[in-house]
């Protein structure tokens, strides 16, 4: 899946699209010119009920890309070591 050039204005833009298979192994580029230090980039779950199943949330917070997941064994996060160049392209790899 490939999406050019969305623009979010607000604390209430979103895209939505159905799930991708994420079975075994899984490639994430992101590309995007961040605006604001914290912020919601990708987020897909297994289940749409709050707090069941498995997740992938990848965010800004605080200037860094976070990837947080629970895949069968609990939560784990990932964080770049260093903050996002606002107003800058940036290219993540997950």
């Amino acid at each position: 899946m490939m999406i050019s050039d969305p623009l979010f204005v607000g604390e209430r833009s979103y895209m939505a699209f159905s799930s991708p298979d994420l079975r075994l192994r899984t490639h994430i580029i992101i590309e995007c010119r961040p605006s604001l230090h914290t912020g919601l980039l990708l987020y897909t779950a297994q289940y749409r009920d709050e707090g069941a199943g498995d997740f992938l949330g990848i965010s800004l917070y605080d200037g860094f890309v976070e990837a947080r997941m629970v895949l069968g064994a609990g939560l784990h996060t990932a964080r770049t070591a260093n903050r996002v160049i606002m107003g800058k392209y940036e290219c993540f790899i997950i």
